[in-house]
């Protein structure tokens, strides 16, 4: 585990000698444990102290006093807050504006004109303006951020630190996104999940494959900035049929999960699993009937209809886990 640098152990003897004050209730291993566990139930994240999600969070003494304190104070915050801003702004200006003849920082033509066309915001020329002017207006201020983020060249190593530099300005101040590939050759404002899911995520955005590319789609479309729920699902459903079709149609390339899910109910002798379980296929079948049966579109037409962030969300983690059981060969035909 990584050192955690929030002052825990035993405190030390009054200087003069006395009896030794009663420890805090994060004192000393015991305390450092439990506060562990509160970190874990607070984040969802098995290790949030070392993992990339959390990185390392220092909890001011004034934070850290009781668990409730620590509760409170790690709970993840929407938007832009007043203690990274600063850092946020200087981070986008210089992703988007550069030097002039006359030495000032102005914003690049190409990128200024794009985030105009898409926004209807124009930004100012000069970076000095766009300071004040993004400072007043948080909420342009996170769209700046994730076309900053989408600004970056995807893929080389210098990218990869940007993107590290970015995400750590919006970890210390506990906000509640974090930048990503988006599934399109690009990156993206995503909010937060727990670090096992995240590391899925990005083990899949790396993949060139369709289902992988598909998937990595479908979160940014659950958890990004700007939020399509219903298309979501669909990446999602379609991500799974080009998983499942070779396990369960191999013959046709063109099988939507109903027809796949068909498949393995018209004679499920045909396909064994990895787990000893022999109901182990009919879960798998069964969850993706679940999906199947709760998206109206069945991977088919395209008209849009109402779903609920919590219930994609919920629809996207079932996907997922899903998706890499089928990708993993756990199930397959004998």
């Amino acid at each position: 585990m990584a050192e955690f640098r929030s002052g825990f152990g035993s405190a030390p003897a009054p200087l003069g000698g006395g009896a030794k004050p009663s420890s805090p209730w994060w004192g000393g291993v015991k305390g450092f444990r439990q506060l562990r566990v509160l970190l874990i139930s607070v984040t969802g994240n098995l290790d949030p102290l070392a993992t990339y999600s959390w990185g390392m969070v220092w909890i001011p003494f004034s934070k850290r006093q009781t668990e409730e304190d620590v509760k409170a104070y790690l709970e993840l915050r929407e938007g832009i807050p007043d203690g990274v801003c600063t850092a946020m702004l200087q981070f986008v200006i210089s992703l988007l504006y550069e030097p002039s003849i006359s030495m000032s920082m102005v914003i690049k033509r190409d990128l200024g004109s794009e985030f105009h066309r898409a926004t209807d915001h124009p930004l100012p020329q000069d970076a000095d303006t766009a300071y004040r002017y993004l400072w007043q207006d948080r909420d342009l201020l996170i769209d700046v951020c994730d076309f900053a983020a989408n600004s970056i060249p995807f893929g080389d190593y210098r990218s990869v630190q940007r993107v590290e530099e970015f995400n750590q300005h919006l970890i210390q101040a506990r906000s509640i996104y974090i930048v990503r590939p988006n599934g399109s050759g690009a990156y993206a404002l995503q909010r937060r999940v727990g670090s096992e899911v995240l590391q899925t995520l990005e083990g899949m955005a790396s993949k060139s494959d369709a289902g992988s590319q598909l998937m990595t789609r479908a979160w940014n479309k659950a958890f990004g900035r700007v939020q399509d729920n219903s298309g979501a699902c669909l990446d999602a459903i379609r991500a799974l049929e080009v998983v499942a079709r070779p396990i369960f149609s191999p013959d046709d390339d063109e099988a939507t999960l109903g027809k796949i899910i068909s498949a393995y109910r018209d004679k499920p002798t045909k396909w064994t699993s990895t787990i000893s379980d022999p109901e182990f296929a009919n879960l798998i079948v069964a969850s993706l009937e679940l999906l199947w049966r709760n998206h109206p579109r069945h991977g088919s037409d395209e008209e849009k209809y109402s779903l609920s962030a919590s219930s994609t969300h919920h629809f996207l983690m079932t996907a997922l886990w899903l998706f890499e059981t089928l990708h993993n060969g756990a199930v397959s035909m004998r």
